[in-house]
């Protein structure tokens, strides 16, 4: 069953223990905290781990302009909507990610990516609960005005963060985040 941005919504303010809204531009305290709250906690969510349905490998496109860094030498284009950059198909190679553009010393590159993902039917079942938290953590001071509440949010969204983590991670193989050439020799040979 799709999961819209309404049931989201209402999953927070349950968590707050406040009435369900129909729609987001509904006359109420908790349809305005949920519409000015929600896109921005989404991309953050987003963007907080490379979720398995948002993240993908993009080749990246050349541009002609030099890069504004002056310690690369070529400029790419990130898609439209990224998010966050995770790393390159080539480890070990530095870049840098500025104004929708990557800048690196590789040559065609191959870029792990997080894009905004508006479409709430494409989501997994641990982002909704993650997001609903941090919704939930983020509204709490407009609607119930308890800090002590949103604190505990805070503590139990990034707690369904890690549980989200572990859970996408055991459908692909870890990202590596460091580079041992000599460990990589020795596995792989080359």
């Amino acid at each position: 069953m799709a999961v819209s941005e309404v049931d989201i919504c209402n999953f927070a303010l349950m968590k707050l223990g406040h009435t369900a809204i129909l729609s987001l531009i509904d006359d109420s305290d908790e349809a305005r905290a949920c519409n000015a709250a929600y896109a921005i906690c989404r991309d953050e969510v987003l963007a907080a781990r490379p979720w398995n349905f948002a993240t993908d490998w993009y080749l990246l496109e050349q541009l002609v302009a030099a890069p504004a860094d002056p310690n690369f030498s070529l400029s790419y284009q990130l898609p439209t909507n990224t998010l966050k950059v995770w790393g390159l198909d080539t480890q070990g190679w530095d870049y840098n990610v500025q104004m929708g553009k990557l800048y690196t010393n590789l040559s065609a590159p191959t870029a792990q990516i997080t894009k905004r993902i508006t479409d709430s039917g494409s989501f997994s079942a641990h982002f909704v609960t993650t997001l609903g938290y941090r919704l939930a953590a983020e509204m709490c001071d407009s609607i119930v005005a308890k800090h002590t509440t949103a604190n505990d949010l805070m503590i139990a969204y990034e707690r369904k963060l890690q549980d989200a983590s572990t859970s996408d991670g055991q459908e692909s193989a870890p990202l590596s985040e460091d580079v041992n050439i000599v460990r990589d020799v020795r596995f792989t040979g080359n």
